[in-house]
């Protein structure tokens, strides 16, 4: 019927003529099932029915949710009262609708048929048990069993119903004469009913499958003033709806928005609240694909509002929607919390997969978010999970695959079934990738090619164009892409297409043929624009103009550019705003348009500030600021390169705002000007600041007097080659150091100080304290090891300077040049050999107040209580920096119950302290994973994050003649010398004992402060 409040009417009467006719009573509950909510509902389903079991029966239900907890509830009710016909018929049906890998082996039909009775009247039974035969691999048989289900049900709607499903299994099978006939009955049945109802579904279920919105809207005009005649609110609400969901699917994103938007206005005029939530978080999820994503956000949150507080189900569902749209706006924090509401509301769902999705999304909005620490906590509990349902392999392997453990991911993949259409050809994607990781191009092709020919989903392209254009054979690869795109753009999902055509478009790129990509990128946009999918759009624009910035066009780049931009208003994700303000900025500044490219440069860098600053730890603000310091690169190359090389002031600035230190009161320091440097410094103070570019490696110089930019002789790899074959004698083998074969390259460093330090003579002259600030590779060099005369006697860096660090310019405002005797000393020992000795010596020279937790006493616990006391801490203790996870780096102390004795850097962060000096007396505390534009992550990064003023860290293993070291450091310190001053003096009388003279034993001592 078109008339749903009279249709509700009917049904209530026949409740009240008989309350045990099952298929009345469903259709009642189905007819209110949008109006009510769920304990609204289970009151609804069970009033007046005087059978209890028959009451609980219809209330469990009422309620429709996840298939395996109704299940359960009406097995319950059998243990309780004993089987009846509605659990009897009801679990039989649940049985069909379970997903394939929980469901029972399917029933035979004849038992089937009896179990489920009176029910055997209506579509759906037929259909979900036809849906349980087709997934148990037998699409005959299910074409066979809704043949005779249309052949046993005389109501004409149901009939009709089950026909346009045996219609759809048919075409599936491929058919075609069967599918034909089978349209030509429902179309004469249809015209032999008469009836408005039977016409306006027919139109509605043609609509769905109609192969572009040229089809649709001539439905469209047959069906809508069927509904507006009979004034049939619901009916529009129906075609609606479909209609949104068609288009969609279709990748008409534009039309979907619209349809959704008047199925919303419908549904708030109908007035029931599940179906408003529902509305609107569908309207909702549009919107955001459309790049509409505040409007989107704001669509959820209304979704959320109406919806049921008891429907567990619904509220996981806008969450895990809300959770991706925060997402695309940038805003992690908001994203997080959302996906978590949806992990925790999925929990009891894991037989249809939502839980495994919930911890799936949970994980992988953290670890693209850099925050890879709680992201593994949430993936791993989802492998767990997928390891006991058996089911949903492929996000296992995505998951190791994303952490790099190939192996596994292949594993995981392997077991995946292709003939789940949908996640086999994802696993096979996936699959496709480790391989060409491995380097194995072969398989990776093969596998590619298998994938390309199963069915596709709405979302996928072709591999196998991609991974020929990789290895080499671009030719193949491009034609193949161009056949894929002729045979699927007539099909009419244009969302598909745009992306299809942009992907064309970057393999084009990819393999130099520039004019061909820019023609692709253009057809590209102009579906997208056909379909008003602003960011598709905006995204072949973004590949346009590279590939015209790539044929030195740099011109016409900047306007194609500037035109996507302009486009955007706003209205797409923070990524790819990043993205083309990014790559604006470099065709401006190829174009000659410094200026305008700053101004890019700028507001891109500005993005990935806002994206870094919405987290709370060091380590995952770190890790965006590196992955986002594309267009602070792009600014300082065009600065050194261009005519502006010379503006010192502005190349300073942006220096300071490429290393933001994010320490602890990072966030409010404004970069520092040339005269604010110098009014810090110490009339014998050098600063150098080195900028180390893919292009270019320079040095900025400020003195009192003078300053001044150095273009260096020496590339970006031949200073991390140099580097890395200077450190590598003094490296660890099983946690030793072999003394005995210690070998220093003079002429290596003599090279290193060639290229570094003597090029900057002209600007340092009269300095005596080298204020260092390193970038890339360099935060691995110790600069006092390098060599200033390279003959039978070497002369090192440290007998000339003194030489301290730190982590941006900013941070040299406001520096004391005069030395400051600390008060306090806290010396913290435990597991090294000759601890007690050391605290001897450290107590002896500083003869102030100190005091020592030793053994068992250097607890964790005791550690952080009594730290933020004193203005001196001193470690000597075993450590650890993970170059790979920098969060698992960490000083040992002792265990006790319920701590494990690892001082993890991010436990380190979280002390509120603030000393003027952390001594790191242990092995690599100075060392660890270095992200571009922020250093070295580790231990004494942690100390200063956690507001220290200086660390004195150590860049490899320390021996014995530390002990030496830190009792001159301690005495000069005591004395009243600055600590650089203070350490130098320490590292000279090592270098004089013929014993320790080699810089293994007093280089690696380094004090980076923040002052």
């Amino acid at each position: 019927m078109l008339d749903e409040d009279s249709s509700v009417v009917l049904l209530r009467r026949a409740r009240q003529a008989d309350a045990s006719f099952l298929p009345a009573e469903l259709d009642l509950l189905r007819a209110t099932v949008d109006r009510f909510t769920f304990a609204e509902r289970r009151r609804a389903a069970a009033s007046g029915i005087p059978d209890r079991a028959l009451a609980r029966c219809l209330a469990a239900v009422a309620v429709q949710q996840q298939t395996r907890l109704v299940f359960d509830s009406l097995q319950a009710i059998e243990r309780t009262f004993g089987r009846s016909r509605c659990t009897v018929a009801m679990i039989a049906d649940i049985r069909g609708r379970m997903p394939p890998h929980v469901r029972e082996r399917p029933l035979d039909l004849a038992t089937w048929h009896a179990a489920v009775g009176e029910l055997a009247l209506y579509s759906y039974s037929w259909a979900t048990y036809g849906d349980a035969i087709r997934d148990a691999g037998d699409t005959v048989e299910a074409i066979a069993v809704l043949d005779q289900g249309v052949r046993e049900i005389t109501e004409p709607l149901n009939r009709l119903r089950l026909s346009i499903g045996l219609l759809q299994l048919v075409t599936a099978h491929g058919d075609s004469a069967r599918m034909r006939s089978i349209r030509g009955g429902i179309d004469a049945m249809v015209q032999r009913d008469g009836r408005p109802a039977m016409r306006f579904n027919w139109l509605t279920e043609q609509m769905e499958r109609a192969p572009d919105s040229r089809t649709r809207d001539s439905l469209a005009r047959l069906a809508l003033p069927i509904a507006r005649q009979h004034r049939a609110r619901a009916a529009l609400f129906t075609w609606f709806t479909s209609d949104g969901a068609t288009s969609l699917d279709h990748g008409d994103i534009a039309r979907a928005v619209d349809a959704l938007r008047s199925a919303a206005a419908l549904a708030d005029t109908i007035g029931g609240t599940a179906s408003r939530s529902r509305m609107h978080a569908r309207l909702g999820r549009a919107l955001v694909k459309q790049g509409r994503v505040g409007e989107g956000i704001a669509e959820l949150r209304r979704s959320l509002a109406l919806a049921d507080p008891g429907d567990r189900y619904t509220l996981a569902d806008i969450n895990h929607n809300l959770g991706h749209a925060y997402e695309s706006a940038g805003v992690t924090d908001s994203a997080v919390r959302a996906i978590d509401r949806f992990a925790a509301l999925a929990a009891p769902f894991q037989d249809d997969g939502i839980g495994i999705i919930s911890l799936r999304d949970a994980g992988a909005i953290r670890w693209d978010a850099g925050l890879h620490a709680s992201a593994r906590v949430a993936f791993d509990r989802m492998v767990r999970l997928i390891v006991r349902r058996q089911a949903y392999f492929f996000y296992a392997g995505e998951y190791y695959e994303r952490i790099g453990d190939l192996a596994r991911a292949r594993r995981f993949y392997a077991r995946v079934s292709e003939a789940d259409s949908e996640e086999g050809a994802r696993a096979l994607a996936g699959s496709v990738r480790v391989f060409e990781s491995l380097g194995l191009a072969d398989s990776a092709a093969a596998l590619a090619r298998r994938h390309d020919r199963a069915p596709s989903t709405a979302e996928e392209i072709p591999l196998l164009p991609a991974v020929l254009v990789r290895t080499g054979r671009s030719e193949p690869g491009l034609a193949a892409m161009r056949k894929w795109i002729a045979t699927q753009s007539p099909q009419g999902n244009v969302e598909r297409t745009a992306r299809a055509r942009t992907h064309l478009a970057g393999l084009l790129l990819e393999a130099g043929q520039f004019g061909d990509a820019i023609a692709e990128a253009r057809r590209a946009a102009e579906a997208a624009s056909g379909a008003n999918l602003v960011e598709a759009r905006a995204r072949a624009m973004l590949v346009e103009g590279t590939a015209q910035l790539r044929a030195h066009g740099a011109d016409s780049a900047a306007r194609t550019l500037m035109r996507a931009d302009s486009l955007l208003c706003g209205r797409a994700s923070t990524e790819l705003a990043f993205e083309l303000s990014d790559a604006l900025g470099d065709a401006l500044a190829e174009h000659g348009q410094v200026a305008a490219a700053l101004v890019a440069y700028d507001r891109a860098a500005s993005m990935g500030e806002r994206m870094r600053t919405s987290f709370d730890e060091d380590l995952d603000q770190a890790r965006v600021h590196a992955e986002k310091i594309a267009p602070l690169d792009g600014a300082m190359r065009t600065l050194l390169s261009g005519r502006d090389r010379l503006n010192t002031e502005l190349l300073t600035r942006w220096s300071q705002r490429r290393k933001e230190a994010l320490f602890a009161d990072a966030r409010t320091r404004r970069t520092a000007s040339i005269a604010e440097l110098r009014r810090g410094m110490g009339a014998h103070d050098a600063l150098v600041d080195y900028v180390v570019l893919d292009s270019i490696v320079a040095a900025i110089v400020v003195t009192p007097s003078r300053a001044g930019i150095v273009t260096l002789p020496i590339t970006a790899r031949q200073l991390g080659d140099r580097i890395a074959a200077l450190r590598r004698p003094f490296s660890a083998y099983n946690g030793r150091v072999d003394v005995a074969r210690l070998f220093f390259d003079t002429r290596n460093a003599a090279a290193l100080h060639a290229a570094l330090v003597q090029p900057l003579d002209s600007l340092t002259q009269g300095a005596s304290h080298l204020i260092v600030i390193p970038d890339g590779p360099l935060h691995l060099l110790p600069f006092d090891a390098l060599v200033t005369n390279a003959g039978a006697t070497p002369a090192f860096l440290v007998d000339r300077y003194e030489v301290s660090y730190l982590p941006s310019a900013g941070f040299a405002r406001g520096s004391d040049a005069g030395g400051r005797r600390p008060g306090s000393l806290l010396f913290v020992g435990y597991g090294v050999e000759g601890d007690t000795t050391e605290w001897t010596r450290v107590a002896a020279a500083w003869r102030g107040k100190s005091q020592r937790l030793l053994g068992s006493g250097a607890s964790e616990e005791r550690v952080t209580a009594m730290a933020p006391r004193f203005d001196i801490l001193h470690f000597a203790v075993h450590a650890r920096a993970d170059v790979t996870d920098p969060l698992a780096s960490h000083l040992a102390l002792a265990a006790m119950p319920g701590q494990d004795g690892l001082f993890h850097a991010s436990e380190i962060e979280r002390v509120q302290m603030s000393p003027s000096l952390v001594v790191l007396s242990a092995c690599e505390t100075d060392a660890g994973a270095v992200l571009r534009g922020v250093g070295a992550m580790g231990l004494a990064r942690a100390f200063l994050v956690a507001g220290a003023r200086g660390v004195v860290g150590t860049e490899w293993s320390v021996g014995p003649a530390a002990l030496q070291l830190m009792s001159v450091f301690y005495s000069r310190l005591a004395a009243g010398d600055r600590p650089a001053t203070a350490l130098r003096t320490a590292k000279l009388a090592l270098r004089r004992d013929s014993r320790t003279a080699n810089p293994f034993y007093w280089a690696p001592f380094t004090l980076t402060e923040v002052r």
